[in-house]
């Protein structure tokens, strides 16, 4: 099994990798709304520990990903309401 270091990493570099894509093409409210709907199907995921995020491996990349996306939401939330978007 690979590392669970890396497989946190990777998740994560892909997920940022996602939502710049999303800020460019449709904008920052959308990149916005793709991760709070995206942590919160993940979060269900992981939560029903049913398959696919029965798999350990899976499971950590879900993890990691919803860790990201809430990091993510924060910190483009203070933005916002420091006079961002």
């Amino acid at each position: 099994m690979e590392e669970p270091t890396g497989i946190f990493r990777d998740s994560q570099a892909l997920e940022a990798e996602r939502l710049r894509f999303l800020e460019t093409t449709r904008g920052a409210a959308a990149a916005r709304a793709f991760a709070r709907q995206t942590c919160s199907g993940y979060r269900r995921a992981v939560l029903a520990r049913a398959a696919p995020a029965a798999d350990p491996v899976f499971r950590l990349r879900l993890l990691a990903s919803y860790c990201y996306f809430k990091r993510y939401l924060a910190a483009t939330g203070r933005e916002q309401s420091a006079g961002g978007e």
